[in-house]
């Protein structure tokens, strides 16, 4: 005679996996192996060309508050050919902390060059320079420059504000408290090229401001050579104007005495003109940090 037992692993095999599920619900562990299994597909995007990706720029800005007028700071980014990608303008207000702007840009390598020191109006509609009007002198304008390297998906650069001007202070001796003084300053020279920072070509000329009857302060531009020349007016109580200096080639003795007009920032120059019967005297050197340039006279 023979006994029939149930098997209860054969009921334990016929259970629906609804039946299965335990009470509460998979555990954690087992709940994160489903959502791992159902995302993997997706992850071979990770073997993909992703070259054609723009990469993200990321420019900050380390600006020192002196550095930076109330014009605010201006971002442009270039092509190495000069061809503009993105211009972001920065409120001076924006720049009480570390402050950063991210822009998608092509793969290749680009120009960083931001400014602060002039108006929007002073930069050509093409983007590529600004200009001094004639008649005036050159903008307190600082500005940065470099080379990033923007081939991977991610870069970043930091703005330096570099000083673009420079202050020609004259200092004029034994001369008369009661007569007008005017210098002119000329140059060949009206501007500054923002995919380099190369002075632009082009003519400029303007009054120095006068400071005290003997004290002439003008702000010129980087020079490309020496051309830069020097006019001295002389006013007197009737309003009678005589020029007693034309065209003084101020710039070749700036020149002889070794200033850099290549420097990151340039240089101011104190000049101290003595009015005689048949001499001046000019001594040039920085207006504040820097190395004595000597004595020049003429």
């Amino acid at each position: 005679m023979f006994t029939f037992h149930k098997s209860t692993s054969s009921l334990r095999r016929g259970r629906t996996f609804a039946q299965r599920i335990p009470k509460g619900g998979f555990p954690w562990g087992f709940s994160y192996l489903l959502l791992f299994l159902s995302v993997l597909p997706s992850c071979s995007t990770i073997l993909e060309d992703r070259t054609s990706c723009p990469c993200i720029l990321t420019i900050f800005s380390d600006a020192k508050k002196k550095d930076v007028t109330e014009n605010g700071l201006t971002i442009n980014v270039y092509r190495r050919n000069g061809e503009a990608v993105t211009r972001k303008k920065v409120r001076n207000i924006d720049l009480d902390s570390r402050w950063s702007y991210s822009v998608a840009v092509p793969r290749e390598n680009l120009l960083n060059s931001s400014l602060s020191g002039v108006r929007e109006e002073k930069i050509t509609e093409d983007n590529t320079c600004i200009k001094i009007d004639y008649g005036k002198e050159c903008d307190s304008l600082f500005m940065h420059l470099s080379d990033v390297d923007c081939h991977g998906e991610w870069a970043r650069d930091t703005v330096l504000l570099r000083k673009q001007w420079c202050t020609l202070r004259i200092i004029l001796e034994e001369g008369e408290p009661n007569v007008n003084y005017r210098f002119i300053v000329h140059g060949n020279w009206d501007g500054t090229l923002l995919s380099s920072l190369d002075p632009t070509y082009g003519l400029f000329s303007c009054t120095a401001r006068t400071l005290q009857w003997n004290i002439f302060e003008a702000r010129i531009p980087r020079q490309g050579d020496n051309s830069l020349n020097v006019d001295l007016e002389v006013e007197d109580l009737n309003g009678n104007c005589t020029t007693v200096l034309k065209g003084y080639p101020i710039g070749l003795d700036i020149d002889d005495i070794g200033y850099d007009w290549s420097k990151s920032d340039l240089d101011d120059i104190e000049v101290t003109l003595t009015y005689g019967s048949a001499e001046f005297l000019l001594s040039t050197l920085p207006y504040y940090n820097g190395q004595d340039y000597g004595d020049v006279e003429f």
